[in-house]
């Protein structure tokens, strides 16, 4: 699927149920459906890059149900919902995607059984909510990603939820620089946490291997 212009479905503009790793949907524009922007489901695994996502009623790119895409150089912008939302068991490889101005946060990952990698996106100024959130139970990786200008903290990590979050920048958020509310865990490693509004880093958490470590965290208003 390349090169294609999809506007004004009332449904995501793509889906992909039970792809095979050989799908690929490259180079399209899709704008303003009444869903995800493009949805993959029931163990989906293609191949999605350079794609350009728009408005639209829900995630600009969502992962449900053990799907497991390649998520590469996709522009998402100005989507009504999360930019990248992996939930319910949804898996993939996120890299070099640009999201900004997504309605809730830019990236979500939430539920039992998911589990994803983000490096080296751009995840910019969502109008409503964290820059990522990571809750219910799931599991992540992310490294080297610039996390910046959300109206909340940057990251926030829930309980049950233990991410490994490595080389991030997280600067110019409206709330702290990482959340970590009770019972949460991960490991944090060599991220730049730099003026925040909020504190560097707001820990409400006592789970066992919780660790911080070689962190450069400055500059914030409330010290």
């Amino acid at each position: 699927l390349q090169s294609n212009v999809i506007h004004g479905a009332e449904g995501p503009g793509i889906e992909l149920r039970g792809a095979a790793l050989s799908c690929e949907v490259r180079d399209n524009t899709v704008r303003a459906n009444g869903g995800p922007g493009i949805l993959f489901v029931a163990r989906a695994k293609a191949a999605c890059a350079d794609n350009r996502i728009s408005g639209g009623a829900g995630a600009g790119i969502e992962v449900t149900t053990g799907a497991a895409p390649l998520v590469v150089r996709n522009r998402v912008e100005a989507c009504g919902g999360t930019g990248l939302l992996v939930r319910d068991g949804g898996r993939g490889d996120f890299r070099e995607n640009l999201v900004v101005g997504a309605w809730a946060s830019a990236a979500e990952l939430c539920g039992e059984g998911t589990n994803c990698t983000l490096r080296s996106n751009r995840l910019l100024e969502c109008r409503s909510g964290v820059g990522v959130l990571i809750h219910d139970g799931a599991a992540g990786v992310l490294e080297s990603n610039e996390i910046s200008g959300h109206p909340l903290a940057g990251l926030e990590v829930g309980a049950r939820t233990a991410p490994e979050v490595t080389q991030n920048t997280i600067t110019r958020n409206g709330g702290c620089g990482i959340l970590l509310a009770a019972d949460a865990g991960g490991r944090f490693k060599a991220n730049t946490v730099a003026d925040n509004r909020g504190h560097g880093v707001e820990c409400c958490s006592d789970a066992d291997g919780l660790l911080l470590e070689g962190n450069t965290i400055s500059g914030h208003a409330k010290g």
